[in-house]
């Protein structure tokens, strides 16, 4: 079947770090700080909800502005992080999707880090779901976890028909790739960008 991009919105939010507090394998800080949504539209419309318990900032459809809430760090080798990742994660994101045209549409989806890290550099990262994780019970770090489960920073609900809504779980973390001799990486501010592409099916 035949399909065209009709309509690509570019959502970014920016998160700056307040407060640092360590749990197990992680690093755990408080975000906060908001960024201004810019979106456009050519002949397709879908909503979006952003819905969160660590999100305070004009929350609700469409919505410009929010608190990110809470972030957590891992490093690459941390044996029980998958265990930590998903029995508490401290940033879970809900976005609802509603399809407001008269034709099905995919909605394509992606999370990655604000600016392009330099090599060893902490930043900010995300997986997206369709539905919430269950509490993994095997000690794997998060690497593994992901490619075990196939879970990536890209999503595409397929074939939502007029009127219907579909729900993604975003979860954000924080990445560190080298093993800090202090913790002043997590005074610094870390950012991702969230992308929503809507495309039209074309019989």
């Amino acid at each position: 079947m035949n399909k065209r991009t009709i309509l690509a919105i570019a959502t970014s939010f920016l998160a700056l770090a307040f407060l640092s507090v360590g749990i197990v394998s992680a690093w755990f800080l408080n975000l906060k700080q908001t960024q201004s949504i810019e979106a456009s539209t050519s002949g397709i419309v879908f909503s979006y909800t952003v819905d969160s318990e660590t999100t305070t900032v004009d929350t609700g459809t469409n919505c410009k502005t929010f608190d990110a809430g809470n972030l957590t760090f891992f490093g690459p080798d941390d044996p029980d992080a998958a265990y930590c990742f998903t029995y508490s994660p401290t940033c879970v994101l809900v976005v609802e999707y509603t399809n407001k045209c008269k034709v099905n549409i995919d909605i394509n989806i992606d999370v990655v880090s604000a600016t392009t890290p330099a090599d060893g550099d902490p930043y900010c990262a995300g997986i997206i779901t369709g539905s919430e994780l269950e509490v993994e019970e095997t000690v794997e770090t998060l690497d593994t976890y992901f490619t075990e489960n196939e879970l990536t920073n890209e999503y595409t609900i397929s074939s939502l028909a007029p009127a219907e809504s579909a729900k993604i779980y975003l979860y954000l973390y924080g990445y560190q790739p080298t093993t800090a001799s202090n913790n002043d990486f997590l005074s610094e501010s870390y950012g991702f960008t969230l992308t929503m592409t809507a495309i039209k099916e074309v019989a």
